[in-house]
């Protein structure tokens, strides 16, 4: 029979075949595939082939790596591009992971085994799920474009990584997430931390400022490298997050912030410490202009590197920050977020919500997670009920 105008057929299950089978031609070459137990499964199945003859876009007899050039194209159409940092990190988790396994196979060869396979390769659950969503979207674009015979949810609906996890156990009242308020670093830490990097950096550097405004702003550091004068509102004391700064093959790259969602957040007028916060500020804000706030000493973006090697580890031994055993630093420069956060939370009283719309967290659900879910005394208060 016809369908749509091709000449695809469609023949009858037989005694050792209980499916339908389908074969139409692409350019000259007999292609055959199952066509479900119905009839109305098969019928369905090549409309779908037709639909793509017709846009003269079956592609299945390229190898995957053809495939994945084609996805990973930055000039082909898409709904909106891709930030340099996705980007880079597509390119790492296709050569790393996806190419030396099923790159050399075509596109009609591809089974639900081969993806079960990329994703088992991942070396934790984390990267694992990382690997499944990158195939998940490359499939699925795939498919719509002729690439791929089988459908994407036949590939891929059922792969998750296999390999063997550790379920560790938590105390009841706390969640993983949870960071405990004696591991976060005090107000007198981070003034010291503020002084040992202003003892390490030449008369005039604003580096050691953006320990103060990570601390009581709650801006990461690559928003930090990105921030300049002209995004902080020195009258009403308050900075907007419209970018970051991100290693894109090594090379330190302004993007959109993250999550792709711009924010303002607060500082307050002085630290806990006592230390004048406003008007180093006002100082900066105004030296800067429409300049970077935290330039690297030539100029330009801090690099992650540059900026951990020679500002804040230096600074951190200087200035007493702990290390374990090993010889890792205790806290790190993520820590000066839970500061800001804890501060606001649980010394001023602001709400989760207020909270988690400055520090730039997905949910309030994230906020409490993080700095709510145990507080000290709870069996204390428990035990006086009765």
């Amino acid at each position: 029979m016809d369908v749509a105008g091709y000449p695809i057929r469609i023949h009858p299950p037989t005694a050792s075949r209980p499916y339908h089978q389908i074969v139409y031609r692409v350019d000259g070459e007999r292609r055959v595939t199952s066509g479900g137990r119905t009839i109305k499964t098969a019928m369905d199945k090549a409309a779908t082939i037709a639909a793509r003859l017709a846009a003269d876009a079956d592609q299945a007899r390229h190898t995957v790596s053809e495939f994945l050039d084609a996805w990973e194209d930055p000039d082909r159409p898409r709904p909106s591009p891709w930030s340099p940092k996705h980007a880079a990190g597509v390119r790492w988790v296709l050569a790393k992971r996806v190419r030396p396994a099923i790159g050399h196979l075509t596109c009609q060869e591809l089974r639900r085994r081969d993806i079960q396979r990329v994703v088992d390769s991942a070396p934790t659950p984390g990267e694992g799920a990382r690997v499944r969503r990158v195939l998940g979207t490359a499939l699925r674009w795939g498919h719509r474009h002729g690439y791929l015979v089988t459908a994407p949810d036949r590939l891929i609906g059922d792969v998750h990584w296999s390999g063997q996890r550790e379920v560790l156990a938590h105390e009841q009242g706390t969640d993983p997430l949870w960071v405990p308020p004696d591991e976060i670093p005090s107000h007198n830490d981070v003034a010291e931390l503020y002084k040992a990097m202003a003892g390490l950096c030449r008369k005039g550097e604003p580096t050691p400022l953006a320990v103060l405004v990570a601390a009581y702003s709650g801006v990461r550091l690559g928003e930090l490298r990105a921030l300049r004068g002209s995004d902080v509102d020195t009258r009403r004391r308050l900075i907007r997050v419209t970018r970051q700064v991100t290693e894109v093959d090594g090379v330190p790259t302004p993007g959109s912030p993250k999550g792709r969602k711009v924010r303002t957040t607060v500082y307050p007028p002085t630290t806990p410490g006592g230390i004048k916060l406003s008007a180093l500020i006002v100082r900066r804000a105004r030296a800067a202009g429409s300049g970077l706030m935290f330039p690297a000493p030539r100029g330009g973006f801090w690099s992650a590197t540059n900026f951990y090697s020679r500002r804040f580890h230096p600074a951190a031994d200087a200035a007493g920050w702990p290390r374990a055993e090993s010889g890792r630093l205790l806290w790190t420069w993520h820590d000066l977020r839970h500061v800001f956060a804890s501060h606001y939370l649980w010394d001023l009283g602001a709400t989760p919500a207020d909270v988690s719309t400055a520090a730039g967290h997905s949910t309030v659900d994230i906020t409490l997670r993080i700095y709510g879910t145990r507080q000290a005394g709870a069996l204390d208060r428990l035990g006086a009920l009765g």
